[in-house]
């Protein structure tokens, strides 16, 4: 059996890399943008699949050694292999992003005509709780 490979773009919300192989858009835990990796894929979807690495087979420079001892079991420090620079933009791209989908929704729900002024109120005061929690998780 052919083991397959994917170049990895860049990282999704959870810090896996994305890759597309033959047109499926493919989540790989472990791998970061511009490396190529071979994997395992652990679950397939019609239109996506979620896997991980089982080799590098070229590196990215942006790759580092974890500093957590847990690294890879407990999941609280997903990018730790990812340098600090990197590290770093992926969650300002992550905040770009959710600060856009609030603006989006935020700009929908004044527009609803057949809303009242107070449940605009409480649903825009909701959208606003619910992006602060995405954005800066306790």
């Amino acid at each position: 059996m052919n083991t397959p490979i994917a170049h990895i773009e860049s990282l999704d919300y959870e810090g896996r890399g994305v890759a597309r192989v033959d047109g499926k858009t493919i989540f790989i835990d472990g791998g970061l943008p511009g490396e190529q990796v071979t994997y395992r894929t652990l679950r397939r979807k019609a239109n996506y699949e979620i896997a991980e690495v089982s080799k590098v087979l070229k590196l990215s420079n942006l790759r580092t050694t974890p500093e957590c001892k847990h690294f890879g079991v407990c999941g609280g420090c997903a990018i730790q292999h990812l340098d600090v620079t990197g590290q770093v933009a992926a969650k300002q791209r992550m905040l770009e992003l959710v600060n856009n989908l609030q603006e989006t929704f935020a700009s929908r729900i004044q527009k609803l005509d057949w809303m009242s002024d107070e449940t605009k109120r409480q649903a825009l005061e909701k959208l606003n709780a619910f992006t602060k929690k995405i954005a800066y998780p306790d």
